[in-house]
């Protein structure tokens, strides 16, 4: 899995087209259903290296599901993994108007509730960047 986050790190957005264009979500949403954050983590940064991508780039990876399956792990077990989705949730942010509102629209704004009530637990640099973008 870290193999694939490599790979989407450099920016390139071909490169990045050229991953999406393997069918890769379906395999990366099975892994965010784990409990082993050494798996999860590494899923979680290629989602967030794939948002920030094009705008086409990251609306592909939220028509994937992303939103929503991104959510229970804001609950997670692991400090990390909660992190990590807040930082993918920061990118999803940094996006078009439309996909701010897909975040902002989910089951009522639960994604903003959870990321304040993280702030309040303790502040965390990807809510706060969440916040800023």
């Amino acid at each position: 899995m870290w193999a694939l986050n490599y790979l989407t790190g450099d920016d390139d957005e071909a490169q990045l087209q050229e991953i999406i264009n393997m069918d890769v979500f379906e395999e990366l949403h099975k892994n965010l259903l784990s409990n082993d954050a050494r798996l999860i983590t590494p899923t979680l940064r290629t989602f967030g290296h794939i948002i920030n991508g094009s705008d086409l780039q990251a609306q592909a990876v939220i028509d994937s599901g992303l939103i929503e399956n991104l959510f229970p792990l804001l609950s997670s077990p692991s400090r990390t993994v909660m992190k990590e989705a807040a930082w993918v949730y920061s990118n999803i942010m940094g996006g078009t108007r439309s996909q701010v509102r897909d975040v902002f629209k989910y089951e009522d704004g639960k994604i903003i509730e959870k990321l304040f009530m993280m702030i309040q637990e303790g502040p965390s640099s990807p809510v706060i960047f969440f916040i800023k973008n």
